[in-house]
């Protein structure tokens, strides 16, 4: 399937110290927060939203090295995945941060994903989790990164929500790429400073994601498991949601259509250069890495950046973000 591709190159020229491996882990820890009751904020209901998270889990069921945590409905909270008072408990263990993979199953729009309970944030009581930056009315942003004396941090972020990554203007003044890079990768707003990186990619949905026809019949589930089970077959993450968005969120009678999702991703492929411009070694997160333990995987960018800046190499990384036409 073609996919379009627009990038963003960024040279790097300098190293970070205490950079650690997050692959020294003998479990995968999968975070799922999944929404269907949002009769408290005012938004429509989603039907099959929770049987869409036990689908996932399901498909790693009796598997010792999966470990998971499951939020739903009111027990889902926005806190858990913003950079400031979390859940009442600054940097709690239930926090997105601390797991590998954060999935998200509910409603969203551009650039941000929302919730059924209303809670406490820096600036006000919101429902609302903003990916794409730190602005006054939807603070505080989205946090993915390790923090204190954690030992894992977001490796992946998957949104199972409309629109979450739809950008009219990628790259543009006015991207929702560009922002999301700059606060959800950095967590600093400063899209030229990979010292915050930890995050490898996310992906979610250009177009609406379809829970439910018009008949009722469940299309979120059969979506989030073939994605589970893709990744459990080794694929790498971004493929393995491609196809599932492919097969599962589609509409159809036949020919005819009245509904096909167009999944989007979004994540960086780094490489090293030698002082002759030969390439020494690279990290596609994009292409070729899959679910931790899983799937091929690559290091922290961190570490990546650290390893061979320190060696007199030239760094490079890029944002790419990719979506189905």
């Amino acid at each position: 399937m073609r996919a379009i591709i627009l990038l963003l190159m960024i040279l790097m020229l300098y190293a970070f110290t205490g950079a650690s491996y997050v692959y020294s882990d003998e479990k995968v820890r999968v975070s799922i927060e999944s929404v269907e009751s949002y009769s408290s904020v005012g938004e429509r209901d989603l039907p099959y939203s929770n049987d869409a998270a036990e689908a996932f889990i399901n498909v790693f069921s009796g598997d010792s090295q999966f470990e998971y945590q499951w939020w739903s409905d009111y027990a889902a909270w926005p806190s858990d995945w913003r950079s400031e008072y979390v859940g009442g408990d600054t940097w709690a263990s239930y926090h997105v941060y601390r797991w590998h993979y954060a999935i998200f199953i509910g409603h969203g729009n551009e650039g941000i994903i929302a919730f059924g309970v209303t809670k406490d944030g820096p600036v006000e009581d919101t429902y609302i989790v903003n990916i794409a930056g730190y602005t006054s009315d939807l603070e505080p942003h989205v946090y993915f990164h390790k923090v204190g004396t954690a030992t894992t941090y977001t490796l992946w972020a998957v949104f199972a929500s409309c629109k979450t990554l739809y950008d009219p203007e990628p790259w543009g003044d006015n991207s929702k790429v560009k922002l999301i890079a700059e606060w959800a990768f950095n967590g600093n707003g400063d899209l030229w400073d990979l010292a915050g990186t930890y995050l490898h990619g996310m992906v979610g949905m250009r177009t609406d994601f379809l829970e439910a026809n018009a008949l009722g019949i469940d299309y979120a589930s059969p979506t989030l498991q073939a994605f589970a089970e893709k990744l459990r077959s080794g694929k790498p993450v971004k493929t393995a949601w491609f196809e599932a968005v492919s097969e599962h969120q589609r509409n159809c009678i036949g020919p005819f259509c009245t509904f096909v999702g167009k999944a989007a991703a979004l994540s960086l492929k780094m490489q090293a250069f030698d002082e002759n411009s030969q390439l020494v070694d690279e990290a596609n997160y994009i292409d070729c890495e899959g679910m931790y333990l899983y799937g091929t995987t690559y290091m922290d960018p961190r570490v990546f950046l650290e390893t061979y800046t320190s060696q007199g190499y030239t760094v490079t990384y890029t944002w790419y973000y990719v979506y189905q036409p």
